[in-house]
């Protein structure tokens, strides 16, 4: 008998250790926070309601005052368009009259707040601002038999003995600025009495400088500067200096500097705020008297060389334009609002975890909490401050056309016949909600989890493999957050298509296709509601880079070739779009290998197409 000795199965390698939460110190941090919670606050629900606080700067206060600003100048260069007097049968009239001053500047106002805002602003945010503005269109139009005066004044409105109303209300009521500034205010007085000595204290103190420095730079730097200045009688904005003051203190945390004051009497603010006020005066009246010295100078000048030509032989007088040289002189000494000639370029570090922007020296990411210690995990990027979106920029006009609004009093979300389109439409997510999704899936493809959200069923293929799927997630993901990205958010509204004469859009449309529709794939199986995309599924990587095209395509298609705002959008997104795809084929392929990336490449299709359009 032959005895068959048996291999002893080879010993498993020991599991990795498991990864330590660099954040265990702060469930060990209890704050009492009167102001915020009736309960002591843990340290992560304080950096949680910090994070929040300032996100809410930028998606609401900021857009706020952006429209603010924008209605404010062009009421005001519209106004002066409308009373521009004209002659009409031998008598001179207004070049508009308040009916079509009202219908041409304050009728497609909530329209447009929408379509720049959607994308920025939560639906639970953004409905009740739209609706406050339709009012204040409907209380502009009730005084219409008094001007165009009138109406602008009742909707912009004012501030007289502490009583604000019009739009300067509205900005008071749906910016937020009042609750995060008392939640900053009380976290940042209950931080400053930990004892500064403990090593929680410098840890929490590393962990909210980052996130209050972000968001007050985005607050001074997108508000125009002369927004910015102090009033005798109260700040031009409202809550914006108090909201400056607050988001400073927080940014200028630091236990380990002795020198910083920080002032939490009102009376101390009110005194360095006057004390500030009268040095600005005293400093622009030096400027003034400087100036108008200078002024007589040159005039006089200029008078004794006229003098002197006049007595000479020739007879000729030679006239001088005082004016021209005024202004000369007086833009040279005028503050300029812009900085498009100064050197605005500056570092930053871009995650690579979740795509956030951070401040130069960053040690993490204050989004996703990416330790930045290795130079893997982070893109050092260089930003030019004058590329900075203004909503001031972009002309009403063109947010309308995007927009399609009609201009109704009482705004509702688009609809759509089908139901898959209707729940779609009724989804209260923004764009950057679904791109925060999206940037928590493809985290969890880099982390090796994705078992735990992909269906089992998904074949093995390039863009399936979780470095190239989670590569075309964040591609996803950077689209939406572009503001261009918002008439992609939601279906067409074929109501608005049909009432303008036009051609109704599922006549002409295979696939009608939004990103909400995909989002909402990404949910579920992956699967797509339209029937000719049912061999589709977003969760294979290849569909979901041509869905995202398709939504393209079907807009370039719809509009045709006409050079619009849309199109030039459309066209801008797609680039990104292909850009992106291409980035990582060239990272994944030797040039050598063209054949295979050629394989890999999703089918880039045409807007007349007969996949895109019925022929």
């Amino acid at each position: 008998q032959v005895q068959v000795k048996k291999k002893k199965p080879a010993a498993s390698a020991p599991p990795p250790p498991p990864r330590e939460n660099p954040d265990v110190w702060l469930k060990s941090v209890s704050l009492e926070v009167s102001g915020v919670s009736l309960e002591p606050m843990k340290g992560t629900e304080v950096v949680n309601k910090i994070r929040l606080a300032t996100d809410d700067v930028v998606t609401r206060y900021l857009p706020c005052v952006d429209f603010l600003v924008a209605c404010q100048q062009e009421l005001r260069a519209g106004l002066a368009a409308a009373t521009r007097k004209r002659v009409v049968r031998g008598a001179y009239r207004d070049s508009l009259t308040p009916r079509q001053f009202y219908n041409q500047y304050l009728q497609p106002l909530p329209d447009r707040f929408i379509c720049k805002n959607q994308s920025l602003m939560g639906q639970t945010h953004l409905r009740p601002a739209v609706q406050e503005i339709q009012k204040l269109c409907g209380d502009a139009r009730k005084v219409e038999y008094q001007g165009c005066e009138a109406m602008k004044n009742v909707f912009l409105g004012g501030m007289k003995e502490g009583v604000s109303w019009g739009l300067r209300k509205w900005l008071s009521k749906n910016g937020g600025a009042l609750t995060i500034c008392n939640d900053l205010e009380c976290i940042l007085a209950s931080v400053q009495k930990m004892d500064r000595s403990q090593e929680n204290t410098k840890k929490m103190g590393e962990r909210l400088r980052p996130m209050a420095k972000q968001a007050f730079d985005r607050l001074k730097k997108d508000v125009p500067a002369s927004y910015q200045e102090q009033s005798t009688a109260h700040p031009y904005l409202p809550f914006f200096h108090r909201l400056e003051c607050a988001l400073r203190g927080v940014s200028n945390f630091d236990p380990d500097d002795d020198d910083v004051i920080c002032i939490d009497d009102e009376d101390e603010i009110e005194e360095v705020k006057s004390s500030a006020a009268i040095k600005k005066e005293v400093a622009s009246a030096e400027n003034k008297r400087q100036a108008d010295a200078n002024s007589n100078q040159d005039r006089t000048s200029k008078r004794s060389k006229m003098n002197h030509d006049n007595n000479g032989t020739n007879g000729e007088i030679e006239i001088f334009d005082f004016d021209e040289d005024e202004n000369q002189e007086q833009a040279a000494t005028a503050p300029k609002d812009t900085v498009a000639n100064e050197d605005t370029t500056k570092i930053e570090l871009k995650c690579a975890r979740c795509t956030m922007t951070n401040p130069a020296g960053s040690s993490r990411c204050c989004m996703c909490d990416q330790d930045f210690s290795s130079s893997e995990n982070y893109e050092v990027q260089e930003i030019d401050g004058s590329d900075h979106f203004n909503i001031a920029d972009v002309t009403f006009d063109d947010a309308s056309t995007a927009l399609g609004g009609t201009g109704n009093d009482d705004w509702e979300p688009p609809r759509n016949s089908n139901s898959q389109s209707e729940a779609s439409a009724n989804n209260d997510e923004s764009g950057n909600d679904m791109a925060r999704h999206l940037e928590s899936l493809a985290y969890m493809f880099d982390s090796n989890k994705q078992d735990q959200v992909r269906p089992d069923h998904i074949d093995s293929a390039f863009w399936n493999e979780r470095q190239q799927y989670a590569s075309a997630l964040r591609l996803f993901a950077k689209i939406l957050h572009q503001r261009e990205s918002c008439i992609f958010l939601q279906p067409v509204h074929t109501d608005i298509v049909i009432s303008r004469e036009i051609n109704a859009y599922k006549k002409v449309v295979r696939n009608p296709l939004c990103f909400g529709d995909i989002v909402k794939a990404l949910r579920g199986d992956g699967v797509l509601s339209p029937e000719d995309l049912f061999s589709w599924n977003m969760w294979r990587g290849i569909d979901l880079l041509e869905a995202i095209d398709l939504v393209f395509l079907n807009s370039l298609a719809y509009h045709g070739k006409e050079k619009t705002k849309q199109r030039s959008d459309t066209n801008f997104l797609r680039k990104i779009l292909w850009q992106g795809i291409d980035s990582t084929l060239t990272e994944m392929f030797n040039p050598t290998e063209e054949k295979k990336r050629r394989e890999c490449t999703p089918t880039r299709r045409g807007d007349k197409s007969g996949f895109v359009i019925f022929k």
